[in-house]
């Protein structure tokens, strides 16, 4: 286009040069006569009008399509903005829901760390009432063992007793039982009957104390 430009602007000069020349010869100075000093003004031929307004809309869209590059240039850079700008949001949600679910991943572990504490206190506090409420049962299974042995022990204390007092008892009647059969022997010596009769009496006054 500017080569265009520059071919048309170089024969719109050729041209006018010769129109120049042509007008020079045409009207050549007479003598005696003066040189005008103010040139005259040349009519615009219409090819010369054709010529500069071909250069004139040359330029234009040259002008045109200047702006229009520009405009998509623009365009493509604002495009590009736009692109690097939605990446850089998308960019910035995934980080922001990565340090979300993070700190919700945290959370998650403080609180199972938490429970998990919660449960082994409860499982000790168990554990505890667990042992002291065994060690209650084994001492009543002590106590109530060292009673039944105590109780079988006075039974059995009895028992014995209760067997010396009838053997005792039947030793102490069979003695009387043999010290009335000599007394009623009429061969025992009236002496040994009254000492008989004495260890008797001691006897019954023993027995009834």
């Amino acid at each position: 286009m500017k080569y265009i430009q520059m071919v048309l602007a170089l024969f719109i000069l050729l041209f006018s040069g010769c129109n120049s020349d042509s007008g020079n010869r045409q009207a050549p100075y007479l003598m005696g006569q003066k040189q005008s000093t103010t040139a005259p003004s040349k009519p615009i031929t219409k090819i010369e009008e054709h010529i500069a307004l071909t250069a004139m809309e040359a330029k234009h869209q040259e002008t045109l399509t200047s702006i229009a590059a520009e405009k998509e240039t623009t365009l493509k850079r604002l495009e590009l903005e736009k692109s690097k700008s939605a990446d850089q949001t998308r960019q910035r949600i995934i980080a922001s829901e990565n340090q979300r679910k993070i700190a919700i991943e945290k959370e998650r572990q403080r609180s199972e760390i938490i429970l998990e504490k919660e449960r082994s206190a409860l499982y000790q506090q168990y554990l505890i009432a667990g042992v002291i409420l065994f060690m209650l049962l084994i001492g009543l299974i002590y106590l109530i063992h060292r009673r039944n042995q105590h109780l079988k022990l006075k039974l059995h204390e009895d028992e014995l007793r209760h067997q010396e007092y009838m053997l005792s008892s039947r030793q102490h009647h069979e003695r009387i039982g043999k010290t009335l059969e000599i007394l009623a022997d009429q061969s025992t010596d009236k002496t040994l009957k009254e000492g008989l009769v004495k260890l008797l009496e001691y006897q019954g006054i023993k027995d009834s104390q």
